[in-house]
Protein backbone atom coordinates (compact mmCIF):
# COMPACT_ATOMS: atom_id res chain seq x y z
CA UNK A 1 0.00 0.00 0.00
CA UNK A 2 1.03 3.45 -1.03
CA UNK A 3 2.06 6.18 2.07
CA UNK A 4 -1.01 7.99 1.13
CA UNK A 5 -3.46 5.08 1.35
CA UNK A 6 -1.65 3.99 5.10
CA UNK A 7 -2.40 7.74 5.75
CA UNK A 8 -5.65 7.79 4.78
CA UNK A 9 -6.67 4.77 6.64
CA UNK A 10 -5.32 6.36 9.42
CA UNK A 11 -7.32 9.97 9.05
CA UNK A 12 -10.62 7.46 8.63
CA UNK A 13 -9.47 5.26 11.92
CA UNK A 14 -9.41 8.48 14.24
CA UNK A 15 -12.33 9.99 12.98
CA UNK A 16 -14.33 6.62 13.77
CA UNK A 17 -13.00 7.49 17.28
CA UNK A 18 -14.26 11.40 17.07
CA UNK A 19 -10.44 12.09 16.70
CA UNK A 20 -8.73 14.23 13.93
CA UNK A 21 -5.59 15.44 12.59
CA UNK A 22 -4.62 19.25 13.17
CA UNK A 23 -4.12 21.05 9.97
CA UNK A 24 -1.50 24.06 9.72
CA UNK A 25 -1.08 25.51 6.59
CA UNK A 26 1.78 27.91 5.29
CA UNK A 27 2.24 29.73 2.24
CA UNK A 28 3.01 26.68 0.28
CA UNK A 29 -0.64 26.16 -0.05
CA UNK A 30 -1.50 29.02 -1.69
CA UNK A 31 1.40 29.61 -4.56
CA UNK A 32 -1.36 27.58 -7.17
CA UNK A 33 -4.03 30.10 -6.25
CA UNK A 34 -1.26 32.61 -7.43
CA UNK A 35 -0.75 33.95 -4.31
CA UNK A 36 3.05 35.04 -4.53
CA UNK A 37 5.65 33.82 -1.70
CA UNK A 38 6.33 36.49 1.01
CA UNK A 39 9.89 37.90 -0.59
CA UNK A 40 8.09 38.16 -4.18
CA UNK A 41 5.26 40.13 -2.66
CA UNK A 42 7.50 41.92 -0.29
CA UNK A 43 9.92 42.96 -3.02
CA UNK A 44 6.47 43.83 -5.41
CA UNK A 45 5.02 46.04 -2.80
CA UNK A 46 8.30 48.02 -1.38
CA UNK A 47 8.91 48.91 -5.20
CA UNK A 48 5.82 50.27 -5.71
CA UNK A 49 4.86 51.84 -2.15
CA UNK A 50 7.69 52.18 -0.13
CA UNK A 51 10.22 53.64 -2.39
CA UNK A 52 11.67 56.75 0.13
CA UNK A 53 11.12 54.27 2.85
CA UNK A 54 14.65 54.73 4.73
CA UNK A 55 16.57 51.02 5.62
CA UNK A 56 18.28 48.62 3.47
CA UNK A 57 16.73 45.61 3.48
CA UNK A 58 13.58 44.48 2.05
CA UNK A 59 12.20 43.31 4.72
CA UNK A 60 13.06 46.20 6.85
CA UNK A 61 11.45 48.38 4.78
CA UNK A 62 8.31 46.16 4.20
CA UNK A 63 7.93 46.41 8.27
CA UNK A 64 7.71 50.07 7.67
CA UNK A 65 5.75 50.02 5.14
CA UNK A 66 3.19 47.45 7.95
CA UNK A 67 3.36 49.97 10.16
CA UNK A 68 1.42 52.31 8.44
CA UNK A 69 -2.00 53.08 8.21
CA UNK A 70 -4.30 50.27 8.63
CA UNK A 71 -6.59 51.02 5.38
CA UNK A 72 -3.35 51.57 3.84
CA UNK A 73 -2.72 47.98 4.84
CA UNK A 74 -4.97 46.70 3.52
CA UNK A 75 -5.07 48.36 0.34
CA UNK A 76 -1.27 47.44 -0.66
CA UNK A 77 -1.99 43.62 0.43
CA UNK A 78 -5.47 42.67 -1.32
CA UNK A 79 -4.33 42.25 -4.94
CA UNK A 80 -1.64 40.04 -3.35
CA UNK A 81 -4.18 37.53 -1.34
CA UNK A 82 -7.76 38.24 -3.16
CA UNK A 83 -7.13 34.97 -5.13
CA UNK A 84 -9.86 31.98 -6.31
CA UNK A 85 -9.10 29.19 -4.49
CA UNK A 86 -6.95 26.74 -6.21
CA UNK A 87 -8.86 22.84 -6.97
CA UNK A 88 -6.66 21.80 -3.71
CA UNK A 89 -8.78 23.85 -1.92
CA UNK A 90 -11.82 22.75 -3.03
CA UNK A 91 -10.60 18.79 -1.90
CA UNK A 92 -9.48 19.78 1.50
CA UNK A 93 -12.84 21.72 2.14
CA UNK A 94 -14.63 18.98 0.88
CA UNK A 95 -12.76 16.68 3.10
CA UNK A 96 -13.38 19.30 6.24
CA UNK A 97 -16.89 19.35 5.25
CA UNK A 98 -17.42 15.39 5.36
CA UNK A 99 -15.81 15.37 8.45
CA UNK A 100 -11.78 14.49 7.85
CA UNK A 101 -10.71 18.06 9.06
CA UNK A 102 -11.63 20.23 12.33
CA UNK A 103 -9.30 22.51 13.23
CA UNK A 104 -7.00 24.54 10.86
CA UNK A 105 -3.99 26.65 12.35
CA UNK A 106 -3.03 29.07 8.81
CA UNK A 107 -0.03 31.49 9.03
CA UNK A 108 -1.69 32.95 5.59
CA UNK A 109 -3.56 36.25 5.20
CA UNK A 110 -5.84 35.33 2.45
CA UNK A 111 -8.94 34.13 2.55
CA UNK A 112 -8.82 31.14 -0.09
CA UNK A 113 -10.03 28.22 2.66
CA UNK A 114 -12.67 29.95 3.53
CA UNK A 115 -14.16 30.86 0.10
CA UNK A 116 -13.74 27.24 -0.58
CA UNK A 117 -15.66 26.23 2.38
CA UNK A 118 -18.01 28.43 1.13
CA UNK A 119 -18.11 26.94 -2.51
CA UNK A 120 -18.56 23.51 -0.75
CA UNK A 121 -21.90 24.37 1.32
CA UNK A 122 -20.40 24.95 4.50
CA UNK A 123 -21.03 27.93 6.82
CA UNK A 124 -20.96 27.26 9.94
CA UNK A 125 -17.32 27.87 10.59
CA UNK A 126 -15.82 29.98 13.19
CA UNK A 127 -12.55 32.35 12.15
CA UNK A 128 -10.36 33.12 14.90
CA UNK A 129 -7.95 36.31 14.14
CA UNK A 130 -5.12 37.16 16.20
CA UNK A 131 -5.32 40.80 16.63
CA UNK A 132 -9.17 40.68 17.09
CA UNK A 133 -9.36 38.58 20.16
CA UNK A 134 -7.54 38.95 23.55
CA UNK A 135 -4.68 36.30 23.68
CA UNK A 136 -6.74 34.41 26.19
CA UNK A 137 -9.81 34.27 24.75
CA UNK A 138 -8.15 33.36 21.47
CA UNK A 139 -6.69 30.53 22.99
CA UNK A 140 -10.19 29.26 24.40
CA UNK A 141 -12.12 29.48 21.32
CA UNK A 142 -9.35 27.22 19.73
CA UNK A 143 -10.37 24.58 22.14
CA UNK A 144 -14.38 24.90 21.38
CA UNK A 145 -15.89 21.95 19.05
CA UNK A 146 -16.94 22.58 15.54
CA UNK A 147 -15.14 23.56 12.39
CA UNK A 148 -12.83 26.63 12.80
CA UNK A 149 -9.24 28.13 11.58
CA UNK A 150 -7.33 29.80 13.59
CA UNK A 151 -5.08 32.72 11.49
CA UNK A 152 -1.88 33.06 14.15
CA UNK A 153 -0.49 36.55 11.74
CA UNK A 154 -3.88 37.65 10.89
CA UNK A 155 -5.86 38.22 7.61
CA UNK A 156 -7.00 40.17 5.01
CA UNK A 157 -10.70 40.59 6.21
CA UNK A 158 -9.06 41.34 10.12
CA UNK A 159 -9.73 45.06 11.41
CA UNK A 160 -7.03 45.38 13.04
CA UNK A 161 -5.20 41.69 12.83
CA UNK A 162 -1.87 42.51 9.97
CA UNK A 163 0.56 40.59 12.81
CA UNK A 164 3.57 40.41 10.01
CA UNK A 165 6.48 42.80 11.30
CA UNK A 166 9.19 40.73 12.24
CA UNK A 167 9.00 41.77 15.68
CA UNK A 168 5.56 40.15 15.82
CA UNK A 169 7.19 36.64 14.92
CA UNK A 170 10.15 36.07 17.32
CA UNK A 171 7.79 34.89 20.51
CA UNK A 172 4.06 34.55 21.04
CA UNK A 173 2.42 35.26 24.33
CA UNK A 174 1.58 32.90 26.40
CA UNK A 175 -1.78 31.98 26.21
CA UNK A 176 -1.02 31.77 21.94
CA UNK A 177 2.23 30.10 22.72
CA UNK A 178 0.68 27.16 24.90
CA UNK A 179 -2.35 26.66 22.05
CA UNK A 180 0.21 25.99 19.70
CA UNK A 181 2.30 23.61 21.52
CA UNK A 182 -0.88 21.85 22.73
CA UNK A 183 -2.60 21.68 18.83
CA UNK A 184 0.69 20.48 17.53
CA UNK A 185 1.40 17.75 20.51
CA UNK A 186 -1.49 15.56 19.08
CA UNK A 187 -1.74 14.31 15.00
CA UNK A 188 -0.99 17.06 12.93
CA UNK A 189 -0.20 17.79 9.34
CA UNK A 190 1.97 20.66 8.38
CA UNK A 191 1.53 21.67 4.66
CA UNK A 192 3.31 24.47 2.68
CA UNK A 193 5.05 25.43 5.81
CA UNK A 194 8.93 26.64 5.43
CA UNK A 195 8.52 26.62 9.70
CA UNK A 196 10.51 29.45 9.44
CA UNK A 197 9.28 31.61 12.35
CA UNK A 198 10.84 31.68 15.77
CA UNK A 199 7.68 31.97 17.49
CA UNK A 200 6.44 29.26 16.09
CA UNK A 201 9.46 26.93 16.24
CA UNK A 202 9.42 27.23 19.74
CA UNK A 203 5.95 26.52 19.96
CA UNK A 204 5.65 23.59 18.11
CA UNK A 205 5.69 19.97 19.97
CA UNK A 206 8.57 18.51 19.88
CA UNK A 207 7.35 15.20 22.10
CA UNK A 208 3.90 15.29 21.79
CA UNK A 209 2.52 11.73 21.06
CA UNK A 210 0.49 11.97 17.83
CA UNK A 211 1.84 11.93 13.91
CA UNK A 212 4.03 14.26 12.19
CA UNK A 213 2.87 14.67 8.50
CA UNK A 214 4.69 16.80 6.00
CA UNK A 215 3.35 18.13 3.03
CA UNK A 216 5.92 20.00 0.90
CA UNK A 217 7.95 19.98 -2.73
CA UNK A 218 10.70 20.87 -0.41
CA UNK A 219 10.23 20.01 3.36
CA UNK A 220 12.04 21.92 5.41
CA UNK A 221 14.97 19.69 7.34
CA UNK A 222 14.33 21.25 10.82
CA UNK A 223 10.56 20.47 10.37
CA UNK A 224 11.43 17.12 9.64
CA UNK A 225 13.86 16.74 12.71
CA UNK A 226 11.24 17.31 15.24
CA UNK A 227 9.27 14.65 12.96
CA UNK A 228 11.47 12.08 13.75
CA UNK A 229 10.90 12.49 17.33
CA UNK A 230 7.32 11.73 17.08
CA UNK A 231 5.44 8.58 17.64
CA UNK A 232 5.19 8.61 13.69
CA UNK A 233 5.53 10.89 10.70
CA UNK A 234 4.94 10.86 7.16
CA UNK A 235 6.88 13.11 4.46
CA UNK A 236 5.53 13.72 1.02
CA UNK A 237 8.10 15.77 -0.95
CA UNK A 238 8.69 16.33 -4.60
CA UNK A 239 5.34 16.71 -6.60
CA UNK A 240 3.58 14.70 -4.14
CA UNK A 241 3.89 17.40 -1.48
CA UNK A 242 2.27 19.84 -3.85
CA UNK A 243 -0.51 21.26 -1.86
CA UNK A 244 -3.11 20.47 -5.20
CA UNK A 245 -1.89 17.01 -5.87
CA UNK A 246 -2.06 15.91 -2.30
CA UNK A 247 -5.25 16.76 -1.11
CA UNK A 248 -6.32 15.44 -4.43
CA UNK A 249 -4.72 12.25 -3.97
CA UNK A 250 -5.78 12.13 0.18
CA UNK A 251 -9.83 12.86 -1.40
CA UNK A 252 -9.69 9.68 -3.89
CA UNK A 253 -7.73 7.80 -1.35
CA UNK A 254 -10.40 8.72 1.31
CA UNK A 255 -13.37 8.41 -0.74
CA UNK A 256 -12.01 5.00 -2.08
CA UNK A 257 -12.22 2.71 0.96
CA UNK A 258 -14.45 0.48 2.62
CA UNK A 259 -16.92 3.24 4.09
CA UNK A 260 -17.56 4.80 0.75
CA UNK A 261 -19.99 4.12 -2.20
CA UNK A 262 -20.00 4.29 -5.85
CA UNK A 263 -23.37 6.50 -6.49
CA UNK A 264 -25.74 3.98 -8.51
CA UNK A 265 -26.87 3.64 -11.94
CA UNK A 266 -30.10 4.62 -11.16
CA UNK A 267 -31.08 6.89 -7.99
CA UNK A 268 -33.47 4.49 -6.22
CA UNK A 269 -35.14 7.02 -3.81
CA UNK A 270 -37.76 9.56 -4.96
CA UNK A 271 -37.65 13.00 -5.00
CA UNK A 272 -40.51 15.16 -4.10
CA UNK A 273 -42.59 12.27 -6.27
CA UNK A 274 -44.63 8.63 -5.83
CA UNK A 275 -43.45 5.59 -7.18
CA UNK A 276 -45.00 4.48 -10.51
CA UNK A 277 -45.96 1.28 -12.42
CA UNK A 278 -42.87 1.51 -14.05
CA UNK A 279 -41.37 1.40 -10.53
CA UNK A 280 -42.72 -1.76 -9.46
CA UNK A 281 -39.17 -3.16 -9.18
CA UNK A 282 -37.95 -0.39 -6.59
CA UNK A 283 -41.09 -0.76 -4.22
CA UNK A 284 -40.24 -2.69 -1.20
CA UNK A 285 -41.10 -2.87 2.39
CA UNK A 286 -44.75 -3.29 2.07
CA UNK A 287 -45.33 -6.86 -0.28
CA UNK A 288 -47.63 -8.43 2.90
CA UNK A 289 -50.49 -5.44 2.55
CA UNK A 290 -50.02 -5.83 -1.50
CA UNK A 291 -50.61 -9.30 -1.61
CA UNK A 292 -53.76 -8.87 1.27
CA UNK A 293 -55.26 -6.18 -0.20
CA UNK A 294 -55.04 -7.16 -3.89
CA UNK A 295 -56.17 -10.59 -2.48
CA UNK A 296 -59.55 -8.91 -1.25
CA UNK A 297 -60.01 -6.77 -4.53
CA UNK A 298 -59.87 -10.54 -6.79
CA UNK A 299 -62.39 -11.44 -4.09
CA UNK A 300 -66.43 -11.08 -4.02
CA UNK A 301 -65.58 -7.68 -2.79
CA UNK A 302 -68.58 -5.18 -3.40
CA UNK A 303 -68.58 -1.67 -5.10
CA UNK A 304 -65.94 0.31 -2.53
CA UNK A 305 -62.62 -0.06 -0.64
CA UNK A 306 -60.72 2.02 1.52
CA UNK A 307 -57.43 2.65 1.62
CA UNK A 308 -56.53 5.29 4.40
CA UNK A 309 -52.49 6.47 6.66
CA UNK A 310 -50.98 8.98 7.69
CA UNK A 311 -49.90 11.82 5.52
CA UNK A 312 -47.26 11.63 3.13
CA UNK A 313 -46.53 7.77 4.27
CA UNK A 314 -46.84 6.14 0.39
CA UNK A 315 -49.79 5.16 0.00
CA UNK A 316 -49.61 6.91 -3.74
CA UNK A 317 -46.50 4.65 -4.12
CA UNK A 318 -48.34 1.89 -2.47
CA UNK A 319 -51.29 2.02 -4.91
CA UNK A 320 -49.65 2.37 -8.15
CA UNK A 321 -46.05 0.54 -7.78
CA UNK A 322 -47.61 -1.84 -5.16
CA UNK A 323 -51.28 -2.89 -6.12
CA UNK A 324 -51.90 -1.95 -9.77
CA UNK A 325 -48.95 -4.11 -11.33
CA UNK A 326 -50.63 -7.24 -10.01
CA UNK A 327 -54.76 -6.12 -10.23
CA UNK A 328 -56.03 -7.17 -13.49
CA UNK A 329 -57.57 -5.57 -15.72
CA UNK A 330 -55.55 -2.41 -15.31
CA UNK A 331 -57.32 -0.35 -13.56
CA UNK A 332 -58.04 3.49 -14.19
CA UNK A 333 -56.34 5.66 -11.29
CA UNK A 334 -57.34 9.10 -10.91
CA UNK A 335 -56.56 12.20 -8.51
CA UNK A 336 -59.45 13.38 -6.80
CA UNK A 337 -60.81 17.18 -7.24
CA UNK A 338 -62.93 18.68 -4.57
CA UNK A 339 -66.40 18.61 -6.39
CA UNK A 340 -66.15 15.05 -7.45
CA UNK A 341 -69.90 14.68 -7.92
CA UNK A 342 -68.94 17.28 -11.02
CA UNK A 343 -65.54 16.94 -11.61
CA UNK A 344 -65.39 12.49 -12.01
CA UNK A 345 -68.31 12.37 -14.74
CA UNK A 346 -66.18 15.32 -16.73
CA UNK A 347 -63.05 13.48 -16.29
CA UNK A 348 -64.27 10.06 -17.30
CA UNK A 349 -66.07 11.65 -20.28
CA UNK A 350 -63.05 13.68 -21.25
CA UNK A 351 -60.74 9.67 -21.10
CA UNK A 352 -64.07 7.45 -22.59
CA UNK A 353 -66.52 9.90 -25.54
CA UNK A 354 -68.83 7.12 -24.41
CA UNK A 355 -69.69 8.33 -20.91
CA UNK A 356 -72.02 11.17 -20.22
CA UNK A 357 -70.19 14.23 -18.75
CA UNK A 358 -72.94 15.38 -16.64
CA UNK A 359 -74.35 12.15 -15.00
CA UNK A 360 -72.13 10.69 -12.57
CA UNK A 361 -73.84 7.13 -12.15
CA UNK A 362 -74.38 6.72 -15.96
CA UNK A 363 -70.87 7.53 -16.35
CA UNK A 364 -69.69 5.17 -14.29
CA UNK A 365 -71.87 2.68 -15.79
CA UNK A 366 -70.21 3.25 -19.34
CA UNK A 367 -67.11 2.25 -18.04
CA UNK A 368 -68.14 -1.12 -16.75
CA UNK A 369 -67.84 -4.17 -18.99
CA UNK A 370 -70.56 -6.67 -18.73
CA UNK A 371 -68.73 -9.73 -18.00
CA UNK A 372 -65.43 -8.86 -16.03
CA UNK A 373 -64.78 -6.52 -13.24
CA UNK A 374 -63.55 -3.02 -13.29
CA UNK A 375 -61.19 -1.08 -10.63
CA UNK A 376 -61.29 2.60 -10.60
CA UNK A 377 -58.84 4.14 -8.12
CA UNK A 378 -59.66 7.56 -6.75
CA UNK A 379 -56.31 9.47 -4.94
CA UNK A 380 -56.20 11.86 -2.86
CA UNK A 381 -59.94 11.16 -1.90
CA UNK A 382 -59.23 13.18 1.42
CA UNK A 383 -59.87 16.18 -1.04
CA UNK A 384 -63.66 15.04 -0.61
CA UNK A 385 -63.75 14.86 2.83
CA UNK A 386 -62.23 17.83 3.91
CA UNK A 387 -64.97 20.04 3.22
CA UNK A 388 -67.50 18.15 4.48
CA UNK A 389 -65.39 18.31 7.85
CA UNK A 390 -65.97 22.19 8.10
CA UNK A 391 -69.75 22.52 7.91
CA UNK A 392 -71.82 21.70 10.89
CA UNK A 393 -73.71 18.48 9.81
CA UNK A 394 -70.91 17.72 7.82
CA UNK A 395 -70.87 14.31 9.13
CA UNK A 396 -74.58 13.41 8.05
CA UNK A 397 -74.40 15.21 4.92
CA UNK A 398 -70.88 12.92 4.26
CA UNK A 399 -72.72 9.71 4.65
CA UNK A 400 -75.33 10.59 2.49
CA UNK A 401 -72.86 11.68 -0.30
CA UNK A 402 -70.84 8.59 -0.05
CA UNK A 403 -73.67 6.06 0.39
CA UNK A 404 -75.23 7.46 -2.91
CA UNK A 405 -72.05 7.04 -4.40
CA UNK A 406 -71.56 3.61 -3.43
CA UNK A 407 -75.21 3.36 -4.82
CA UNK A 408 -74.45 4.56 -8.22
CA UNK A 409 -71.19 2.13 -8.22
CA UNK A 410 -72.32 -0.31 -10.76
CA UNK A 411 -71.80 -4.02 -9.48
CA UNK A 412 -69.12 -5.00 -11.18
CA UNK A 413 -66.84 -2.22 -10.48
CA UNK A 414 -64.94 -1.70 -7.39
CA UNK A 415 -64.05 1.95 -6.77
CA UNK A 416 -60.48 2.35 -4.53
CA UNK A 417 -60.88 5.48 -2.51
CA UNK A 418 -57.11 6.56 -1.00
CA UNK A 419 -57.13 9.26 1.30
CA UNK A 420 -55.43 10.64 4.37
CA UNK A 421 -56.91 9.29 7.60
CA UNK A 422 -59.24 11.35 9.18
CA UNK A 423 -62.08 10.47 11.85
CA UNK A 424 -64.79 11.66 9.69
CA UNK A 425 -64.14 8.82 6.77
CA UNK A 426 -63.48 6.03 9.24
CA UNK A 427 -66.72 6.91 11.65
CA UNK A 428 -68.75 7.07 8.03
CA UNK A 429 -67.10 3.96 6.89
CA UNK A 430 -68.41 1.99 10.40
CA UNK A 431 -71.63 4.18 10.11
CA UNK A 432 -71.97 2.49 6.55
CA UNK A 433 -71.31 -1.02 7.35
CA UNK A 434 -68.23 -1.67 5.60
CA UNK A 435 -65.28 -1.41 7.61
CA UNK A 436 -64.29 -4.78 6.42
CA UNK A 437 -63.27 -3.02 3.54
CA UNK A 438 -61.02 -0.35 5.11
CA UNK A 439 -57.35 -0.81 5.21
CA UNK A 440 -54.49 1.18 6.75
CA UNK A 441 -51.01 1.69 5.11
CA UNK A 442 -48.87 1.66 7.77
CA UNK A 443 -45.52 4.11 7.78
CA UNK A 444 -43.84 2.64 11.30
CA UNK A 445 -40.03 2.08 12.17
CA UNK A 446 -39.94 -1.12 10.78
CA UNK A 447 -41.26 -0.24 6.92
CA UNK A 448 -39.17 2.52 7.06
CA UNK A 449 -36.17 1.14 8.24
CA UNK A 450 -37.09 -2.07 5.31
CA UNK A 451 -37.66 0.54 2.67
CA UNK A 452 -34.76 2.17 2.68
CA UNK A 453 -32.33 -1.16 3.43
CA UNK A 454 -33.93 -3.19 0.61
CA UNK A 455 -33.69 0.21 -2.15
CA UNK A 456 -29.90 0.61 -1.00
CA UNK A 457 -29.74 -2.94 -1.32
CA UNK A 458 -31.48 -3.67 -4.70
CA UNK A 459 -29.04 -0.51 -6.38
CA UNK A 460 -25.72 -2.02 -4.99
CA UNK A 461 -24.80 1.28 -2.68
CA UNK A 462 -23.29 1.35 0.83
CA UNK A 463 -25.12 2.17 3.67
CA UNK A 464 -24.43 3.35 7.42
CA UNK A 465 -26.93 1.61 9.71
CA UNK A 466 -26.94 4.86 11.34
CA UNK A 467 -28.77 6.44 8.99
CA UNK A 468 -31.78 3.97 9.64
CA UNK A 469 -32.10 4.56 13.12
CA UNK A 470 -32.01 8.34 12.74
CA UNK A 471 -34.59 7.99 10.24
CA UNK A 472 -36.58 5.77 12.57
CA UNK A 473 -35.84 8.39 15.31
CA UNK A 474 -37.05 11.13 13.54
CA UNK A 475 -39.87 9.95 11.90
CA UNK A 476 -41.42 8.30 15.73
CA UNK A 477 -40.48 12.23 17.29
CA UNK A 478 -44.13 13.23 17.77
CA UNK A 479 -42.34 16.51 17.82
CA UNK A 480 -41.26 16.66 14.91
CA UNK A 481 -43.05 15.95 11.30
CA UNK A 482 -40.42 13.98 9.21
CA UNK A 483 -42.07 11.52 7.31
CA UNK A 484 -41.48 8.99 4.29
CA UNK A 485 -41.47 11.61 2.22
CA UNK A 486 -38.63 13.38 3.99
CA UNK A 487 -36.94 9.96 3.99
CA UNK A 488 -37.15 9.36 0.75
CA UNK A 489 -35.69 13.09 -0.34
CA UNK A 490 -33.29 13.20 1.73
CA UNK A 491 -32.16 9.64 0.46
CA UNK A 492 -32.14 10.74 -2.93
CA UNK A 493 -30.10 13.45 -2.03
CA UNK A 494 -27.35 11.45 -0.04
CA UNK A 495 -27.40 8.93 -3.16
CA UNK A 496 -26.76 12.01 -5.52
CA UNK A 497 -23.73 13.17 -3.51
CA UNK A 498 -22.03 9.28 -3.85
CA UNK A 499 -22.15 8.42 0.08
CA UNK A 500 -24.55 7.38 2.79
CA UNK A 501 -22.91 8.03 5.72
CA UNK A 502 -24.25 9.79 8.97
CA UNK A 503 -21.98 13.31 8.03
CA UNK A 504 -23.10 13.65 4.71
CA UNK A 505 -26.78 13.19 6.41
CA UNK A 506 -26.16 16.07 9.27
CA UNK A 507 -24.69 18.29 6.14
CA UNK A 508 -27.88 17.46 4.20
CA UNK A 509 -30.42 17.85 6.50
CA UNK A 510 -28.65 21.15 7.95
CA UNK A 511 -29.06 22.47 3.87
CA UNK A 512 -31.90 21.31 3.00
CA UNK A 513 -34.79 20.56 6.11
CA UNK A 514 -36.21 23.79 6.31
CA UNK A 515 -37.19 23.89 2.69
CA UNK A 516 -37.88 20.05 1.94
CA UNK A 517 -40.62 20.85 5.42
CA UNK A 518 -41.80 23.68 3.67
CA UNK A 519 -42.44 21.96 -0.02
CA UNK A 520 -43.50 18.31 1.93
CA UNK A 521 -45.36 20.08 4.78
CA UNK A 522 -46.58 23.46 3.77
CA UNK A 523 -47.10 23.75 -0.06
CA UNK A 524 -47.62 19.85 -0.61
CA UNK A 525 -45.39 20.13 -3.57
CA UNK A 526 -45.65 16.49 -4.12
CA UNK A 527 -49.00 16.77 -4.31
CA UNK A 528 -49.12 19.59 -6.95
CA UNK A 529 -46.30 17.78 -9.22
CA UNK A 530 -48.39 14.69 -9.21
CA UNK A 531 -52.15 16.48 -10.13
CA UNK A 532 -50.10 17.09 -13.38
CA UNK A 533 -48.53 15.14 -16.33
CA UNK A 534 -45.08 15.47 -16.96
CA UNK A 535 -42.16 14.11 -18.80
CA UNK A 536 -38.91 12.67 -17.20
CA UNK A 537 -37.03 16.31 -18.07
CA UNK A 538 -39.43 18.10 -15.54
CA UNK A 539 -39.09 15.47 -13.20
CA UNK A 540 -34.91 15.70 -13.13
CA UNK A 541 -36.07 19.69 -12.35
CA UNK A 542 -37.14 19.40 -9.06
CA UNK A 543 -33.70 18.51 -7.55
CA UNK A 544 -32.57 21.07 -9.14
CA UNK A 545 -35.10 24.19 -7.95
CA UNK A 546 -34.36 22.56 -4.21
CA UNK A 547 -30.69 23.36 -4.84
CA UNK A 548 -31.51 26.84 -5.89
CA UNK A 549 -32.93 27.83 -3.02
CA UNK A 550 -30.74 26.06 -0.25
CA UNK A 551 -27.94 27.86 1.35
CA UNK A 552 -25.25 25.70 -0.90
CA UNK A 553 -27.59 26.18 -4.36
CA UNK A 554 -27.38 30.40 -3.47
CA UNK A 555 -23.80 30.13 -3.21
CA UNK A 556 -23.42 27.70 -6.60
CA UNK A 557 -26.44 29.52 -8.33
CA UNK A 558 -24.48 30.40 -11.60
CA UNK A 559 -22.50 27.18 -11.92
CA UNK A 560 -26.02 25.60 -11.59
CA UNK A 561 -27.13 27.94 -14.45
CA UNK A 562 -24.55 27.19 -16.53
CA UNK A 563 -24.43 23.35 -15.92
CA UNK A 564 -28.24 22.69 -16.43
CA UNK A 565 -29.16 25.57 -18.62
CA UNK A 566 -26.45 26.23 -21.27
CA UNK A 567 -28.19 27.42 -23.87
CA UNK A 568 -29.48 30.55 -21.77
CA UNK A 569 -26.45 30.78 -19.96
CA UNK A 570 -23.25 29.69 -22.23
CA UNK A 571 -19.96 30.96 -19.80
CA UNK A 572 -19.49 30.76 -16.11
CA UNK A 573 -18.89 34.35 -16.26
CA UNK A 574 -21.93 35.53 -18.00
CA UNK A 575 -24.05 33.41 -15.35
CA UNK A 576 -22.42 35.26 -12.44
CA UNK A 577 -23.12 38.29 -14.08
CA UNK A 578 -26.28 37.83 -14.44
CA UNK A 579 -27.02 36.54 -11.42
CA UNK A 580 -25.35 39.36 -9.48
CA UNK A 581 -27.50 41.63 -11.82
CA UNK A 582 -30.77 39.45 -9.98
CA UNK A 583 -29.55 40.53 -6.11
CA UNK A 584 -28.43 37.11 -5.34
Amino acid sequence: MSEITDLANLIKALRAENKRFVLMLGAGASVSSDVPNARAMMKEAVERYATGASGGSIEDRFDQLMNGPEANRRTILKPYLDKKPSLGYRFLAELIRDGYFETVITFNFDTLLEKALHDVGVHDFTTIIRGEFEDSKLALAARQPGIKILKLHGSLKGVSSFIFAREDLVDYPKPIRDTVEELTAGDILVCGYAYGDQCVITSFSKDGPGNVVIVDPNPAQMLRDVARKRKGSYAFPGNDGRFDDFFGSLSAALKNGPDSIHPADQNPFKFLEAYRTEDREWFFGREEEVHEVSGMLRGDLGRAFFVSGPSKAGKTSFIRAGLMPVLKPEPLYLRCQADLEKWLPAELARRYPAAPATDLGAALKALTPAESRFYLILDQFERVVRPYEQKPKGREEFVAFLKGLMAQTPPAMTIVYVATESVLLLSTVMALGVAQHYTTVKCDAATIGKVIHKLAEQAGIGLDPEIIQQFQDRCGDPKEVFTLAHVSAVCHLLCDAGKLDTLTLKRILEDHQDTLNRMINQYDVIGFIEDIPFDAAARALLPRMLKVVSKEGRQNLAECLTSHFGELFPTLAYAKERVRAAGF
